[in-house]
């Protein structure tokens, strides 16, 4: 069985997840979530997905599931700290994709032609090594051209975690860091997001963040110029710049005009013109400009929404946009 592969040097029998203690608990995080049925219910749920895919493991591939996890619980509730008012819900929400991850399912669309598998290498951090944290999905027998395709851009994320230490200093951990969540599945659409991290020396490690996007039946990664013409490209970066201004303010930035508003909106055409910054779902589309793309590193990344009912509008016919 070859559902999670385990790159570490001691393996630790881990023993089946616990559901939450309200009494004992400390952290906002578990505080936000006992406080709402809602979310409770989702960890209740996701808790129960973890031990059911543990019951079908073998030591080795358990004990990578642990380290996984224990990573997954370290940054869980970091991109909900922005959204204090909807804080329980958002942490809902991200139980929800852990849940589906660990059920080896798409988190919108009627799925594929074939069932999937995580895969996952995982080990802890140590002194002059690497810290790694790779958690994907794969089909296990791929049947369409698309599934073949996304299977081979798979196994490069696999072929490209790395093993050489030799730059690494003594006081040092370096981090390879992946994960990936299946935003849409259909016989005609596979889309999803890579999230990543990545730290190899320097002032500070790289966040990062990719969208793969197939077409089932071709097989091909989809590009921009499938989906969108020159006119559409222009009201997506017109509608992303109202987006992204005031939460630029928000996030303590001067309110950019001028000149400085011209670039900002060139620099989201430049980067949304990339399907790489895409992934799809049932919603519609979440566009991704990662650090230093639109603004400092300090700003972090943005995101803007279009809704299915938008991407209707602008997208050529035909484009496998989730129905």
């Amino acid at each position: 069985m070859r559902t999670i592969i385990l790159a570490a040097a001691a393996i630790v029998i881990a023993a089946p997840a616990a559901a939450m203690d309200c009494k004992a608990a400390r952290g906002d995080i578990d505080k936000a979530i006992c406080a709402s049925p809602q979310a409770m219910a989702a960890d209740e749920a996701m808790v129960a997905a973890y031990n059911a895919l543990r019951g079908r493991m073998s030591p080795p591939e358990r004990a990578a599931l642990l380290v996984s996890q224990r990573a997954w619980i370290k940054r869980r509730g970091y991109s909900c700290e922005a959204d204090k008012s909807g804080y329980a819900q958002c942490l809902t929400k991200e139980t929800d994709q852990r849940r589906a991850f660990f059920e080896a399912r798409p988190e919108s669309g009627p799925g594929g032609a074939s069932a999937l598998r995580p895969v996952i290498v995982a080990k802890p951090g140590r002194p002059r090594d690497w810290e790694i944290d790779v958690e994907l999905l794969e089909f296990v027998e791929p049947k369409t051209s698309g599934e073949r395709t996304f299977n081979a851009q798979v196994a490069k994320m696999l072929r490209d975690i790395p093993t050489d230490r030799s730059e690494i200093e003594r006081d040092q951990t370096f981090s390879h860091d992946v994960w990936m969540r299946l935003t849409w599945l259909s016989p005609r659409l596979i889309s999803a997001r890579i999230e990543g991290y990545g730290f190899s020396g320097g002032a500070h490690g790289n966040p990062t963040t990719v969208g793969l996007n197939i077409d089932t039946q071709s097989g091909r990664k989809l590009a921009f110029a499938d989906a969108f013409d020159k006119a559409a490209r222009a009201k997506l970066a017109d509608g992303c710049l109202a987006t992204i201004t005031p939460e630029k303010v928000r996030r303590g930035m001067d309110e950019p005009k001028g000149d400085e508003l011209k670039q900002l909106r060139a620099n989201i055409d430049e980067a949304l013109s990339s399907l790489d910054t895409w992934n799809f779902s049932a919603r519609g589309a979440t566009i991704v400009f990662e650090h230093y793309s639109i603004g400092s590193y300090a700003e972090g990344a943005y995101e803007c929404e279009v809704p299915l009912a938008r991407l209707k509008e602008l997208a050529k016919k035909g484009f496998p946009l989730p129905e």
